[in-house]
């Protein structure tokens, strides 16, 4: 089973076409993809289909996907405190991050 991702492009021609009373069919053929995918994306939002919001809502959804973080806050304390690590980078980040001043030597000059 493959995945169709449908372009804002493409989201615009279905909701034309789809106001203009065309068939799932007509759609599907005019855009090169299934009835399903269109049958689909029309069904996405509830109410009346708008290109808009069906994309805002497929990036909503493409942005919740993939694995969430095992690595909660007490556990990265935890790595933190075992390892030695964030006072190691803290200092370095520190050392880098601190504005110099000019030494007297190149004021004078």
């Amino acid at each position: 089973m493959s995945t169709t991702i449908l372009s804002f492009q493409n989201r615009v021609v279905i909701e034309t076409l789809h106001n203009e009373g065309r068939s799932l069919r007509y759609i599907a053929n005019y855009l090169d993809f299934s009835k399903t995918t269109i049958f689909n994306e029309l069904h996405r939002l509830n109410g009346e289909y708008q290109a808009e919001l069906a994309q805002t809502d497929f990036e909503r959804k493409v942005s919740q996907r993939g694995r969430k973080s095992s690595l909660t806050k007490n556990l990265k304390h935890l790595i933190e405190e075992k390892s030695g690590l964030k006072s190691i980078f803290e200092t370095d980040f520190k050392r880098h991050s601190e504005p110099r001043l000019p030494s007297t030597a190149q004021i004078n000059h």
